[in-house]
């Protein structure tokens, strides 16, 4: 049986319109067997989720990846290396300074309990510890050096939270003036595993804001 190059029409507009679909709402729309269904992924080059189990598909025009690879739909994300052990060596393949547990979970949005012990092991990372913390870093030995080094250094800065989560700090900071970014970090944390005070300082930092600090008691 030859397969076509891309889906029909009316799959196409309903891809367009949703984002994403799942194999249910394919089997669905073709009518087809559940084999027949990822035969048709396979020849229309369709993208699985990193995250939800890879449940979610996606046609490859309609990501528009950050300049890390990623796109998120929702809370639905899709990476150009791959699934997420690619993604993973990809992304600590580019960071100049490698990454921590907590700096992967915040550009993956992901605890980095949930998935990072499958990887201590990987070939394609390393895991040193450094200052207290492990960090993830290049499997080539002159790069994980290089990282090393670089994180060695003050000036590496923290990751940015995302959007959606830079908006969630600020109206928490602006409900609550006087808290530290510890306590804006830890009361987020229930939804934001990964957040961190050095997060919230990095947000405050790049557009210029400062936290206000509580007023002193008075006696």
């Amino acid at each position: 049986m030859t397969l076509s190059a891309e889906p029909p029409a009316p799959l196409r507009r309903l891809w367009q319109r949703k984002k994403v679909l799942t194999l249910t709402d394919l089997l669905q729309q073709l009518g087809r067997s559940v084999r027949t269904v990822r035969r048709h992924l396979h020849a229309w080059k369709c993208l699985a989720s990193f995250n939800q189990n890879g449940r979610f598909y996606t046609l490859p025009a309609i990501p528009q990846f950050d300049p890390q690879g990623l796109w998120f739909h929702g809370d639905i994300g899709f990476s150009a290396h791959g699934h997420l052990p690619q993604t993973l060596v990809a992304l600590v393949a580019q960071a100049p300074a490698g990454l921590t547990a907590a700096e992967i979970g915040q550009r993956l949005r992901l605890d980095p309990r949930s998935f990072l012990w499958q990887f201590h092991q990987h070939p394609g990372l390393q895991r040193q510890k450094h200052q207290g913390r492990f960090v993830y870093l290049a499997a080539q030995p002159r790069q994980a050096k290089a990282q090393l080094a670089r994180r060695a250094k003050p000036e590496v800065t923290p990751v940015l939270p995302a959007p959606a989560e830079a908006v969630e700090i600020l109206v928490t900071a602006i409900q609550h003036p006087g808290w530290s970014p510890e306590r804006l970090s830890a009361a987020l944390r229930t939804f934001h595993p990964h957040l961190t005070a050095d997060t919230v300082r990095a947000l405050f930092a790049h557009h210029g804001l400062t936290l206000k600090k509580p007023p002193r008691s008075i006696g």
